[in-house]
């Protein structure tokens, strides 16, 4: 006998050299190979090897690369952007990644738009089971986990794999597109009028008791301008870091626990433990996100509004707390959701150019100096926002 130099794969746990002991109820698909050295049979090794469907896929390894999308599919239904994060089945981002976006329609349910990253092309649309403003999202891609702002300073959270198998194994529409609709029976703002593709019931939502209404709205009970929850959502080391769109709004830092199951490991519940104001934020924000290089943990903030161009922030998070390092002006008004992929910055618009595209670069964004004139005009005009929808509240 010369060594095994091919092996087949079995469906059940192989033990070697008892080859009896097959078991092909187990979940876990593993091989075993032989290997002879010398040519020595008494020198038999035995390797188990891991051949269960996830793991015989060839681990990805090459980084994502962002290119720049016109999301014109969102605009021909009507839709309004406003979150943008990547997401993937591992649990790091790669060249697999997908692009998400979230967007609004008034008086109908909102969606969740899935984007191939390196072909640009619209691989599903997912209508949500609410009409909140989704104002941003955010990927855990450790855990898995996707959350989506919601309404009154909530977040809801959906199973990223079960949501990612479910687009994989659904039919395409005659446009190549998976349709999926978690709209419930007879909701009238279900945009496809109950006649869905494909309706699922909310079995991937993750339970959360994530709520940061009270934190945000702290100190401000003689206010008019009580603020309505969340509107910006980042997931960074083990917590979801928070925002309002505001003329004098917080940083709110929520540290979560993951209840999981023992036997699948999969989650349960998340579990809020805190809230705490770990920072003021400028006026106007639209989006959040982190970004750790050279031990330093940065944070950059997205601000605008519709009569003002927008605005890029750099902050120092490395101590737990925000530190303006600089500041940028960009030409285009309505900037929404961004990321930040190998110190590159890009996002997305709701008005104007309705494209995501690179805007600049964290080192750019150091020490950078932007006018004070445009600072002002976001703070009056997101201001004008808090006293409106105050008085509204009231």
């Amino acid at each position: 006998m010369e060594g095994v130099k091919a092996a087949n794969v079995f469906s059940g746990k192989i033990s070697m050299p008892d080859m009896k002991n097959i078991n092909p109820s187990e979940a876990m698909i593993t091989g075993a190979k032989l290997i002879n050295k010398n040519n020595l049979l008494t020198k038999r090794e035995i390797e188990t090897v891991d051949l269960s469907t996830e793991t015989m896929m060839e681990k990805n390894t090459k980084p994502l690369s962002i290119n720049e999308l016109n999301y014109e599919d969102v605009e021909k239904d009507g839709y309004t952007v406003q979150g943008y994060t990547i997401s993937d089945t591992n649990t790091y981002i790669t060249s697999d990644g997908k692009i998400l976006l979230t967007a609004y329609k008034k008086g109908y349910n909102s969606r969740i738009y899935v984007y191939n990253s390196e072909t640009g092309s619209l691989e599903a649309r997912i209508t949500l089971p609410t009409d909140a403003h989704v104002g941003g999202t955010t990927f855990d891609s450790q855990n898995q986990v996707l959350y989506v702002t919601a309404k009154n300073g909530k977040a809801t959270s959906y199973d990223y794999k079960m949501l990612s198998r479910l687009i994989n194994t659904t039919k395409k529409d005659a446009n190549g597109v998976v349709q999926i609709n978690f709209s419930k029976e007879g909701d009238s703002k279900d945009p496809d009028g109950g006649k869905a593709a494909l309706t699922v019931p909310d079995a991937m939502l993750i339970e959360n008791n994530i709520d940061v209404l009270d934190t945000v709205n702290k100190g401000r009970e003689l206010s008019f301008n009580k603020q309505q929850g969340m509107d910006t959502i980042y997931y960074y080391n083990g917590a979801i870091y928070s925002g309002t769109y505001s003329g004098n709004g917080y940083l709110i830092k929520t540290n979560i626990e993951y209840e999981k199951n023992p036997q699948t490991g999969s989650i349960i519940s998340i579990k809020a433990i805190d809230n705490q104001i770990v920072g003021t934020l400028p006026p106007a924000v639209q989006g959040i996100a982190f970004y750790e290089e050279n031990n330093k943990v940065y944070l950059v903030t997205a601000s605008s509004a519709k009569f003002s161009k927008s605005r890029l922030t750099l902050f120092d998070m490395t101590n737990g707390y925000p530190i303006e390092l600089g500041a940028k002006i960009i030409s285009q008004s309505g900037l929404e959701g961004i990321y930040i992929n190998n110190g590159e910055i890009s996002g997305i618009f709701e008005y104007e150019e309705q494209k995501l595209q690179t805007l600049t670069t964290i080192k750019e964004l150091d020490n950078s100096w932007a006018d004070p004139i445009n600072y002002a005009g976001l703070s009056t005009q997101a201001s004008v926002w808090d006293l409106i929808h105050g008085l509204e509240e009231e």
